[in-house]
This record gives structure tokens, C-alpha cells and sequence, in this order.
């Protein structure tokens, strides 16, 4: 925080390029209306695991003492144990078809925090590698093994951001 003129505490503001948001924008813009209410909620259920004071720490130590040198790979671990968590809280109510855009919406959100806390630089790069880590993650979890994730879950590169084809809700796991 600075001071202004007149004293008073302003947010200092961080110029950046706003990927994440175009990422958000997008994956909403593809979301049915009449499932966008259950995407939020995971979401929303996701985000208290990452913010309550609770369980804030423990996530993000336990995305820091795993055993792996890729950052990348570290947030894909932990996006996949927060949705794990999610999951079995609702008793497994989140649909399939939400799975991918709520993960990638659950890592859009780490990786701010983690941008917004200097543990991590932002760059689409980054942004991209988590995505693809967590679709590779989510799939192996799934027992599907690793393989390239679905078209419409990629990032395509900076300015040249283009609706998927086909959608992100029927976009294969």
C-alpha cells in the first residue's frame, strides 16, 4: 500500500497482462446457463478450502513439500487434491462434464494468489504448463493415464485468444 496526497492508503495496482481473466471470461462464455450455478459452486467450495484459515496453510504446504523441482506440476497435485476434497465433501455431486472447467478455474485462482504473493512470475507460459500438468493429473487420477489434453482446455498463445471449438463442457477428459 502507498500513501496518497492526502494520506490516505491506496492499493499499489500491478500492471499485468490479464490472462487469467480472458481464461475465466472464456470458460464461462462456454458454460450452459443452466449449469453455470453448479460450476460456481465448486468453485465457490474450492476457494474456502484455499482461503479458510483452517485449511489455507495446509494446502499450500502441501503443495510446496511435494517432491517434484516443476512448479507447474506442484499447483496441478494440489488443484487435483482440492477438487478430490470438493468432490468427496459433496459425496461426489460434481458432474463430469464440469470437471475440466472447474479445475482449470480452481488453478486460475492458485496461480493468482501465488502471482499476487511473488511465489510465482506470471506469464501465460506458466499459466499453460499448470493446465496442461492438471489435465494430465486429472486423467491419470481418473485412470486414463496421460495424454494431450482436450483442444478447447488449451491456452492458446498471448493475443491470440480465440473461442475452442466445440466447447469446453463436451470436451473429452
Amino acid at each position: 500500500m502507498k500513501e496518497g496526497v492526502s494520506g490516505a492508503v491506496k492499493p499499489v495496482t500491478v500492471e499485468r497482462d490479464d490472462h487469467l481473466q480472458t481464461i475465466e471470461d472464456r470458460i464461462m462464455a462456454e458454460i450452459p446457463e443452466d449449469v453455470q450455478n453448479d460450476l460456481e459452486r465448486v468453485v465457490v467450495s474450492a476457494r474456502q478450502i484455499i482461503y479458510d484459515k483452517k485449511t489455507h496453510k495446509q494446502v499450500f504446504n502441501g503443495m510446496r513439500d511435494i517432491d517434484e523441482a516443476n512448479d507447474a506440476r506442484k499447483v496441478a497435485l494440489g488443484v487435483t487434491a482440492i477438487l478430490t476434497i470438493v468432490n468427496r465433501e459433496s459425496n461426489g455431486k460434481i458432474p463430469v462434464e464440469l470437471y475440466v472447467p472447474a479445475g482449470v478455474l480452481v488453478a486460475v485462482d492458485v496461480i493468482r494468489f501465488m502471482v499476487d504473493s511473488g511465489m510465482v512470475e506470471d506469464s501465460t507460459e506458466f499459466t499453460g504448463n499448470v493446465v496442461e500438468e492438471w489435465l494430465a493429473a486429472a486423467m491419470q487420477k481418473m485412470g486414463m493415464g496421460k495424454s494431450k489434453p482436450p483442444a478447447a482446455a488449451q491456452i492458446p498463445p498471448q493475443g491470440t485468444a480465440q473461442a475452442p471449438q466445440g466447447g469446453l463442457v463436451g470436451a473429452p477428459l
